[in-house]
């Protein structure tokens, strides 16, 4: 965080399910909330996902198919979640952070969240239900 803050460009990782539990887990690792709204610059969330196998996704019969082997999936593709952290959110992070306050705030932005850009990819026919009930 402190090169963060000292005009370095840090990339780093954490294991959670959306941008907001970022935040709080960096909170939780007890790093001072000015610390973390000065560090952030963005954040992503993201999952990989199966895209449906576009063979037998046409012909209607994956038993056969030989293109995923009959599992009706065929690669992967990440369903996302991402932000710029301006300056409101440096203010909801600084003070008493609050995971409602900060989604609020990023739906107002017309922020897609990971869970309805993963069901865009079901509406347009790239993954299924199911997959995306695992993420």
């Amino acid at each position: 965080m402190r090169a963060a803050i000292t005009g370095h460009l840090v990339f780093s990782t954490l294991h959670t399910s959306d941008i907001a539990s970022s935040i709080l887990r960096l909170l939780d690792m007890k790093v001072p909330p000015y610390l973390v709204s000065d560090a952030l610059v963005g954040i992503i969330s993201q999952r990989l996902v199966r895209k449906l196998c576009v063979h037998c996704k046409d012909i209607g019969s994956r038993n056969e198919c030989p293109y995923c082997n009959g599992t009706g999936y065929s690669g992967r593709t990440v369903t996302y979640e991402a932000i710029k952290i301006d300056e409101k959110h440096k203010k909801i992070i600084a003070r008493n952070f609050s995971i409602d306050e900060f989604n609020k705030y990023n739906t107002s932005l017309n922020h897609m969240p990971l869970k309805e850009n993963a069901l865009s990819l079901v509406s347009l026919g790239v993954t299924s239900l199911n997959e995306v009930k695992k993420v």
